[in-house]
């Protein structure tokens, strides 16, 4: 006779001896791999979103400067000429890097 896999109490109840038998691996790893989805996924978002938080704030400052630029002058430049490719170049790195 084979050796019982349920413990007898006595009182006819019987437990399994190994509850967790039916038990999948695969269920235990919902919760942590759920978690590391949702995690992954939101620090994606948080660096794409500071990426582009970044960007804005880099063409505002642009654009200010290059306004300003036009409004006062910058006393640092010796001609206007000096003063129009400085401005042209801040136009081209705000089309390019914005």
């Amino acid at each position: 006779m084979a050796p019982s896999s349920k413990l007898g109490l006595g009182n006819e109840t019987d437990i399994d001896t190994c509850p967790s038998s039916d038990f999948a691996v695969m269920e235990s790893l919902y919760g942590p791999v759920t978690a590391l989805a949702v995690a992954a996924i939101y620090y994606i978002w948080r660096g794409y979103f500071q990426l582009t938080l970044q960007r804005e704030r880099t063409l505002r400052r642009r654009v200010a400067y290059m306004l300003w630029v036009m409004a006062n002058g910058d006393p640092l430049w010796s001609s206007e000429a000096d003063a129009d490719y400085r401005l042209l170049d801040l136009m081209h790195d705000v089309s390019v890097n914005g």
